[in-house]
């Protein structure tokens, strides 16, 4: 069974408002919670492992402590991890960074900046479109299963709606290239498997 706590794609609060059912109705939070196993397992089997690993290089004296680790700010579901160091092996203290996971970017707190000045940080995150698809293949399940046994007609018009969203979701998962790690260079760290995001630092534009 597929972890619904830790790395979870969506869980049962996203599924229960895109279907459209309150917690009152006969549908129990484990009902929905087996949903969201069946397509959690269904994203990993379609595209591997959907948690994108990005690294960013830590830099003083920019006047800027916000760092951009998804490439183009873009929203993100959840950070599942942050660590730093040559192997990664530390995890980034909890007071250390603030996220802003709409915007893709977290602000690092310039004393702990400062302190690992030319360090790494690596993000582990869940992009927002694999949240999506979860939520809206889970709601959709649910949705389907609901017609079949209550017969409700008037589910029937949610329900495409909602693979309309699906269908948008999966065109964007498209391949649309692939990055090449071997122009990347950072004695730091090992670079292997991980995108490097550059900063555009607000004072670099002056």
């Amino acid at each position: 069974m597929v972890n619904l706590t830790v790395g979870s794609l969506c869980n049962i609060s996203d599924v229960r408002r895109i279907a459209g059912i309150n917690a009152l109705q006969d549908i129990s939070d484990g009902e929905i919670g087996s949903y969201i196993d069946d397509s959690t397992k269904e994203i990993y089997g379609d595209y591997g492992n959907p948690i994108n690993v990005t690294y960013v290089m830590i830099e003083s004296g920019t006047g800027s402590t916000l760092y951009d680790f998804t490439g183009n700010y873009e929203p993100v579901y959840n950070i599942n991890r942050m660590t730093i160091g040559g192997d990664f092996n530390q995890e980034v203290p909890t007071g250390s960074v603030t996220n802003y996971l709409d915007n893709g970017f977290v602000d690092i707190n310039l004393t702990y900046l400062e302190s690992k000045n030319g360090k790494s940080i690596k993000f582990e995150y869940i992009p927002i479109t694999y949240h999506l698809l979860a939520a809206y293949k889970s709601a959709a399940d649910l949705l389907a299963t609901s017609i079949i046994t209550s017969d409700e007609d008037a589910e029937f018009g949610k329900l495409v709606r909602i693979k309309g969203k699906i269908t948008k979701l999966m065109d964007d998962l498209k391949p649309k290239g692939a990055f090449n790690a071997s122009t990347i260079s950072n004695q730091d760290i090992r670079t292997q498997g991980y995108k490097f995001i550059s900063q555009k630092h607000w004072s670099d534009l002056y």
